[in-house]
């Protein structure tokens, strides 16, 4: 069995996020010229790990299992909420006897 991770093991890489993406807004707001490089650069950094990790995690995950044409079985969507499904083309009326 494994250790618990420590907290800083946890919260560490999103924690740095966070703060990069602090400081890169921060520096956004208030710097001209070399801090608007450093606030692109801050706010570049934590929207590259996010794709990198999105792009792994979608790497590895596997494909859904495809289910043979003899099992699939076809659905009729339901109709509005509170009225049956039945076999006529529309709701029942009464007969007013003309």
């Amino acid at each position: 069995m494994s250790r618990p991770l420590s907290a800083r093991e946890i919260w560490g890489i999103p924690a740095m996020l966070g703060a990069l993406s602090l400081v890169g807004l921060v520096a956004a707001l208030v710097a001209d010229g070399v801090g608007d490089v450093l606030s692109w650069v801050a706010l570049a950094i934590p929207a590259l790990v996010c794709l990198w990790g999105g792009r792994r995690r979608s790497e590895r995950s596997v494909p859904p299992a495809v289910a043979p044409s003899s099992a699939r079985r076809a659905v009729r969507p339901a109709g509005p909420p509170g009225r049956r499904a039945t076999g006529s083309s529309g709701p029942a009326r009464p007969d007013r006897g003309s």
